[in-house]
């Protein structure tokens, strides 16, 4: 019913984030603005990144760079 898939979809098998390396393709799914059913692609740019926070001398570290889309509301971690 208007799938143009011609086969069933697999799962995805989690990954390791101590495997990756710059130049490796990553891709996001999500829902952007509430848009279902939405996947970009891109490359790593960057491994242990670090950024502040809106707290006075806190950061998030050891983050992944990337230039795939990535929006911050959309993702349910597990």
């Amino acid at each position: 019913s208007g799938n143009s898939f011609s086969r069933e979809a697999l799962p995805l098998m989690k990954g390791n984030s101590k495997n990756l390396r710059v130049g490796q393709s990553v891709y996001t799914i999500g829902c952007p603005f509430g848009l279902q059913h939405t996947m970009t692609s891109g490359i790593i740019s960057g491994l242990g990144r670090e950024i502040p926070t809106n707290r006075e001398g806190q950061f998030l570290s050891n983050l992944i760079q990337t230039d795939a889309v990535c929006f911050d509301f959309c993702f349910d971690f597990v």
